[in-house]
């Protein structure tokens, strides 16, 4: 059999961080408002294939698209990078708003996870969503 050995830096995970803001008259960022992180695994040879994304949005830009510009630029990101071919997110899953923007965005529902996200030390289920490329 063959064998594989892995070192620590072949499963530390690439972050590709894209940040939203508000511009200010002369164009320059003013108000942070959201962002999304793209992980990865470059030299896992069976999970190279896959990205991680989440994003996060300030409250009082909630529904005005700001969801689907980071995940629309994440899927740009992902198709550029060549070797990836799938996209996977955990929403929490009361959070139908996203779940419903993965949703019509061609994301499928994976699975579910029973008491998976702590928040404020409530424990909340999630969906895993899948988006083949």
């Amino acid at each position: 059999p063959e064998i594989y050995t892995l070192s620590l830096h072949d499963a530390l995970p690439i972050y590709y961080p894209i940040n939203v803001f508000t511009l200010d008259e002369n164009g320059k960022e003013h108000e942070f408002i959201g962002n999304a992180v793209f992980i990865f695994y470059q030299s896992l040879s069976h999970r190279a294939h896959i990205a991680k994304f989440g994003w996060g949005i300030i409250p009082g830009y909630q529904g005005q698209g700001v969801g689907k510009l980071l995940l629309h630029s994440s899927l740009k990101i992902a198709r550029e990078f060549g070797n990836i071919k799938k996209i996977q997110t955990e929403v929490v899953a009361e959070n139908l708003p996203a779940i419903s923007l993965y949703l019509k965005q061609g994301f499928k529902v994976e699975g579910c996870r029973i008491k998976s996200w702590a928040i404020e030390e409530k424990l909340y289920d999630t969906y895993v969503l899948g988006y083949l490329l």
